[in-house]
C-alpha cells in the first residue's frame, strides 16, 4: 500500500523538478540572447561606411527580438499548456544581406 503512494509522489516531484530544470535553461537563453544582443549592436556602430554591401542589422535584431520575445511570453505564462505556434508567432526572416 506504502508503494502505492510514494511511486506517484516521485513521479510527480521529478516532473515538477523537470519543468524547473526547462525555466532555469530558458531563463539562461534569454541572457545568452540579451548578450548577443549587444554583440549585433557593437558590430552595427562599427560597420564601415564604404561597404559595397551591407548587413541587415535591423533584420537580425528584429528577428532575435521575436524568438526572446517567444521565450519571454512561454516563461511568463502561468498554465503552461502547449500552445500554437502557427497563428501565435510570425516567421523569422533570416535574410541579412
Amino acid at each position: 500500500m506504502k508503494l502505492f503512494i510514494v511511486l506517484p509522489l516521485i513521479f510527480f516531484s521529478s516532473f515538477s523538478f523537470s519543468l524547473n530544470e526547462e525555466r532555469i535553461e530558458l531563463s539562461n537563453y534569454l541572457r545568452e540572447l540579451n548578450k548577443i544582443d549587444r554583440i549585433i549592436l557593437n558590430a552595427k556602430l562599427s560597420k564601415g561606411t564604404d561597404e559595397k554591401t551591407s548587413f541587415k542589422y535591423s533584420q537580425l535584431s528584429d528577428d532575435l527580438n521575436k524568438i526572446k520575445g517567444g521565450i519571454q511570453e512561454y516563461l511568463d505564462m502561468p498554465n503552461r499548456s502547449p500552445r500554437s505556434l502557427i497563428n501565435d508567432i510570425s516567421p523569422i526572416d533570416g535574410d541579412y544581406h
